[in-house]
C-alpha cells in the first residue's frame, strides 16, 4: 500500500484511454490498497476534461454522462480529497510568477 497524489491530468487517465491510462488503472485499483490523494477542485477539473473531450466528439453524451457518474462515486467512496485554502494558490501565484500575458 502507498500514498499518491494524482492531479486532474493524471485522474482523467483513469477515466479516457491515453497514454498512461494503464499505469493510472493499476494504480487506483482498490484492490492495491493504495490511498489516493486528490485536491478538491480536481472533481471539477476532471468533469471539464470529460466534457472537452465530448465537444470534441472523441466521446458520446451517453458516455460523458457516465464517466461523470464513476468520477462522483469514486470521489464518494475512494478518493481522499484535500481542500486548498485559498491563501495556498496566492502563495504559489507569488513563488512562481506568471508571465506578463499571462496576467491579463
Amino acid at each position: 500500500m502507498s500514498i499518491f497524489f494524482l492531479d486532474s491530468s493524471a485522474l482523467t487517465k483513469r477515466y479516457l484511454q491515453e497514454p498512461g491510462s494503464d499505469w493510472v488503472a493499476a494504480l487506483t485499483d482498490p484492490a492495491t490498497g493504495n490511498i489516493i490523494v486528490v485536491a478538491e477542485i480536481t472533481r471539477v477539473e476532471v468533469a471539464a476534461a470529460l466534457a472537452a473531450r465530448h465537444r470534441a466528439g472523441a466521446i458520446t453524451l451517453n458516455e460523458r454522462d457516465d464517466l461523470v457518474s464513476f468520477v462522483l462515486q469514486h470521489f464518494d467512496s475512494e478518493y481522499q480529497i484535500v481542500a486548498i485554502e485559498p491563501n495556498r494558490y496566492q502563495s504559489g501565484r507569488r513563488s512562481h510568477p506568471a508571465p506578463p500575458a499571462a496576467r491579463l
